[in-house]
């Protein structure tokens, strides 16, 4: 098992943690831009949503061809009105994006990053093996994958854990902490 507080030094006076900067500026300015965006008549809305989504951090190129494909501008909107809300439990807001064609787990997570200003993290399936690491007794042994929401809050509980006992600054800093330091042994070595 990993020395997560030195692992944690080590990884905060390294230059990798400049992504979790970026992370962050995504996270606190985006939900504004996409309210703002929400505004506009559909062809105005779909025209320069696209661009903007995907000059975002994280956001993979070949990922919202499938979401402005298989769905409608009326039901991304919709989604998208469920997401921002601030009433909404995070397994509704999960749901809304989960069900839009092409979004899946990982952008669900990423879409619930911004709606809550970095108030959950960004999934990717390496974080699993790394919490497993860190902290064995989170996730039962059986948990490989996230296949499902409720998977994923589960997912989303053991992070809350670890950020509290280590004193992480947001989900930003973990997500990255975590697949960067389970990819080089927690040493932030050869990066």
């Amino acid at each position: 098992m990993a020395d997560v507080k030195e692992a944690l030094e080590k990884f905060r006076n390294h230059w990798i943690y400049d992504d979790v900067n970026i992370q962050l500026e995504m996270e606190k300015s985006a939900r504004k831009e996409i309210l703002n965006l929400m505004k506009l008549p559909n062809d105005e809305f779909q025209e320069q949503m696209f661009p903007y989504l995907r000059g975002l951090p994280l956001m993979r190129s070949g990922v919202l061809e499938p979401i402005f494909e298989g769905n409608s501008v009326e039901r991304i909107k919709v989604a998208l009105t469920v997401l921002f809300n601030d009433e909404k439990s995070e397994n509704d807001r999960l749901a809304a994006m989960w069900k839009l064609a092409g979004v899946g787990k990982i952008y669900a997570s990423w879409f619930l990053a911004i709606a809550t200003k970095g108030d959950f993290i960004i999934f990717d399936h390496a974080l699993i093996a790394a919490m497993k690491e860190i902290e064995p007794n989170h996730l039962n042994e059986d948990f490989l994958e996230v296949y499902t929401r409720k998977d994923l809050l589960t997912f989303m509980r053991a992070c809350r854990k670890v950020y509290k006992k280590y004193g992480f600054t947001s989900f930003a800093e973990l997500r990255v902490f975590l697949g960067n330091g389970y990819a080089t042994d927690w040493t932030f070595e050869n990066l």
